[in-house]
């Protein structure tokens, strides 16, 4: 079971000091791994800096954006201990950068589901995926954010949950499935997954439809891709139905021994986006979100982890909402080829978002 690197093992003292963290500006983490009641919490007066290597980051909390040119994560260091923070009334960040406002409106249905059908044709004649969210904004004006974590850590206990804040980024919250990267120093090996195809959960285990298999298989083979870039022999899982609530996702994991450290960001780099987040080939699909969608997706679909004694631990960010006092938006995607259907795509995305909508709800009550 891995330690808190902030050397505080009691969930609440962390939960407090990230409230305080919210409140003052100052650049945290708060996350628990997949299926650990321990949190992991870093923060730090300084604004978190790009780090190029793995060997040189001290243990701490990472993050890059959605298709980010600048392939270096930036790095919150684990410097302030959150009793540290509770204790000290007058500390607040020493470093400032550009206000990050968060998206004010919500994604029409008729627009979405025009916008995805022309991609559909498109896509008909050219093949290849092209990944396309929505977003659901509203009030956060009586919502308590930390109440909202908490419940949300507790539904969805075996995924991987995080809080943080930058002033970089503004504030991100949410509950991901999907393991980017994840680094056994000592081993030197790495562990990802290839996450694409979404239906609602059923006990009976029914095949898989042809849209969804073959996006998959977009995913599957880019990841492979890349990690054979490298001269590595990635070996691939079984396939999986892994559940989130009440959806569940087609799910192939997949590792590779003898990485070394330096090479590590390269590979992350390199990952994401996947095509599980952006699409494939990844330039056109690049260029079409920027067409159909209308609003910065900032850290969704970008990846967050967790450095802890030269391991890494690292996540796609989804199944999320950049939050602020006044307002929250929340992201949801799926991917959209030539055998999608708009109404259909459109549905997945309220079913992602279903969970944190209804925690959300419940809290404002």
């Amino acid at each position: 079971m891995i330690q808190s690197y902030a050397g505080c093992e009691c969930a609440d003292i962390c939960f407090e000091a990230a409230k305080i963290c919210l409140e003052r500006d100052i650049s945290f983490a708060l996350t628990f791994l997949p299926g650990s009641s321990k949190p992991l919490f870093a923060a730090s007066e300084s604004l978190p800096q790009r780090v190029s290597s793995l060997s040189d980051c001290k243990d701490g909390f990472i993050l890059n954006t959605f298709a980010s040119e600048i392939k270096s994560p930036l790095l919150i260091k684990n410097e302030l201990a959150p009793e540290r923070i509770i204790s000290s009334n007058g500390m607040c960040a020493s470093g400032v950068a550009p206000y990050v406002t968060t998206w004010e409106d919500s994604t029409d249905k008729n627009e979405y589901i025009k916008r995805v059908s022309a991609l559909i044709s498109l896509l008909s004649e050219t093949g290849g995926k092209t990944v396309i969210s929505r977003v659901v904004c509203g009030s956060a004006v009586n919502i308590d954010w930390i109440d909202v974590a908490k419940k949300l850590f507790q539904q969805f206990d075996d995924a991987y949950r995080f809080l943080y804040y930058t002033p970089q980024t503004g504030a991100w919250l949410g509950a991901t499935p999907e393991t980017l990267l994840a680094y056994d120093g000592f081993a030197g090996r790495v562990d990802t997954m290839s996450l694409a195809g979404t239906r609602k959960y059923s006990i009976c285990q029914e095949p898989w439809d042809y849209k969804n298999i073959k996006e998959h298989e977009y995913v599957t083979d880019y990841i492979l891709s890349c990690l054979r870039s490298y001269g590595l022999s990635p070996e691939v899982g079984d396939s999986e139905n892994l559940r989130y609530g009440a959806i569940e996702h087609l799910c192939h994991r997949i590792s590779v021994s003898g990485v070394l450290p330096e090479s590590v960001f390269g590979i992350l780099g390199r990952l994401s986006p996947t095509p599980a987040l952006a699409g494939y080939p990844l330039d056109d699909a690049l260029l079409q979100i920027a067409e159909v969608e209308d609003y910065p997706r900032i850290c969704y679909g970008g990846y967050i982890g967790n450095v802890v004694r030269g391991n890494l631990y690292c996540y796609v960010n989804l199944r999320c909402a950049h939050i602020r006092n006044e307002r929250y938006c929340l992201f949801a995607g799926g991917g959209i080829t030539a055998h999608s259907q708009p109404l259909q795509e459109w549905d997945e995305t309220e079913a992602k978002c279903s969970a944190l909508l209804k925690i959300i709800d419940n809290v404002t009550k």
